[in-house]
């Protein structure tokens, strides 16, 4: 299960990362 969460937080980091870039690219 700690594996998973620490995929889910990765995963969360880096959609967050490309919205921001997306806010940018506007």
């Amino acid at each position: 299960m700690k594996y998973i969460g620490n995929f889910m937080v990765i995963a969360i980091v880096v959609f967050l990362s490309l919205n921001m870039k997306v806010l940018e690219a506007k």
